[in-house]
């Protein structure tokens, strides 16, 4: 009993220190939404040229010839995929107009929703500049439906709601690290030593310092999701695999913003700079700011080091599929591994130091 209020003290504490920080506040009301508006209106303005995704399994000079002609076409915008599973997401999406897959036999495909007028229009261009090659284009629409939870009139018209996504990830994690900078500040300054060379338990110190940061970055999770929701139509899927998702993330947080700030010194801007600019690296690599669709191979294979990526297609298969809990448990498992391996590490390392404190006593 002792230890369960000692700990949630330690809890309250943290929570009264960092909640209403100006940082914190930022991260939460207002630079996701701005971001979100800004890249989202770039898409939106791309969206004047109509996207066409192409995957290509034919003969690689005929499939040429097809992008080529197709790319020199004012309205259509092409957009190349690796993958059958991810042009179908972007479809379902409406990343992209239409889908277009060659095969090795030398005939096309074309996917797309056909109560869709805007797939009619690019099926029609299509097979336009296809039959001016000679290339036979399949008479059979290849019906692909698009998701109803990504088909909102703002998330049909506008980029931001696919932006909200990749701003949720990312502030998540920026605000965690940037809760790092207090731990350094109270290593430097003697406070965790102090606490814990009174009447404190060293596993209530660590329990209170980590729990948190889980409850402080869960919570701007959420209030993230119902803004950007409301403000800018995003949506996100059934709400129990993104409550687990959001759960994981911010374990990840938690356990990286504890590290950071046993590692990273001394006190002051410097620290600052250096979670942050941590935070920012990953963000970037992890597609927060674009879609690893249209990234390079390598990239993309290298973006999955960061649990940023795994976050992301987790949400992007909840909001595109309608995927439940078990549609998107590699996702969570692997979040899940991150978690644990971060908070083993941060949590031995506080554990540590407050224990050196406590033995003295």
């Amino acid at each position: 009993m002792m230890w369960r209020r000692q700990t949630f003290a330690i809890t309250r504490l943290f929570l009264r220190r960092f909640a209403f920080h100006p940082m914190v506040l930022a991260c939460i009301f207002v630079m996701p939404l701005v971001i979100a508006l800004i890249f989202g209106t770039a898409d939106e303005r791309a969206l004047s040229r109509m996207p066409v995704g192409v995957l290509q399994t034919g003969d690689a000079r005929v499939d040429a010839q097809l992008v080529d002609a197709l790319d020199a076409e004012p309205g259509i915008d092409i957009r190349s995929y690796s993958s059958y599973d991810d042009l179908v997401r972007s479809v379902r999406r409406a990343d992209v107009a239409g889908g277009v897959v060659t095969g090795p036999d030398g005939a096309v495909m074309v996917y797309g929703d056909t109560r869709d007028p805007i797939y009619v229009s690019a099926r029609a261009v299509i097979h336009s500049v296809a039959a001016r090659g000679g290339v036979v284009v399949d008479t059979d629409p290849q019906q692909v439906q698009v998701s109803e939870l990504a088909t909102t009139d703002r998330a049909r018209a506008t980029g931001r709601p696919r932006a909200a996504a990749g701003m949720l990830v990312f502030w998540v994690v920026v605000n965690g690290c940037f809760m790092a900078t207090f731990l350094t500040e109270d290593r430097a300054r003697g406070v965790l030593y102090r606490t814990a060379a009174g009447p404190v338990r060293a596993s209530a110190i660590v329990t209170g310092e980590v729990l948190g940061r889980v409850l402080l970055t869960f919570i701007q999770g959420v209030l993230i999701v119902a803004i950007t929701s409301v403000v800018l139509g995003a949506t996100w899927g059934a709400l129990l695999p993104l409550t687990l998702v959001l759960i994981a993330l911010a374990m990840v947080s938690a356990g990286l913003s504890v590290l950071l700030g046993l590692v990273i010194g001394p006190p002051g801007p410097e620290a600052a700079i250096q979670v942050i600019a941590v935070a920012a690296v990953c963000g970037l690599l992890g597609g927060c700011f674009w879609t690893l669709a249209f990234v390079p191979s390598a990239m993309r294979t290298l973006a999955y080091v960061t649990p940023h990526a795994w976050a992301l297609r987790a949400i992007e298969n909840m909001a595109a599929r309608g995927a439940g809990v078990g549609g998107v448990s590699l996702e969570l498992a692997v979040l899940a591994g991150f978690a644990i391996s971060f908070l083993a590490i941060a949590t031995f390392g506080l554990r540590r130091a407050t224990l050196t404190v406590e033995g003295s006593k």
